[in-house]
């Protein structure tokens, strides 16, 4: 099983009181692609590096890598 940074990308919303909505608008894509992304899917390189600059680098493009323990 992956570990992603879908938990991640979930606990900075937590955190920082910032919606889904708001993150869309930063990075230019619907509230339902971010939602997407919650849920685990991978985004593509230039959307997660989208996703590092709107987070102050809080949830950064590797975040978004399988981890290597479950790549091994």
């Amino acid at each position: 099983m992956l570990m992603l940074s879908a938990m991640r990308l979930a606990d900075w919303f937590i955190e920082t009181k910032k919606t889904q909505q708001w993150l869309a608008e930063q990075v230019g894509v619907t509230q339902g692609r971010i939602a997407q992304i919650v849920r685990g899917d991978v985004p593509p390189l230039r959307l997660a590096a989208k996703i590092e600059r709107a987070t102050e680098q809080r949830v950064t493009v590797r975040d978004f890598l399988p981890s290597e323990e479950s790549a091994a």
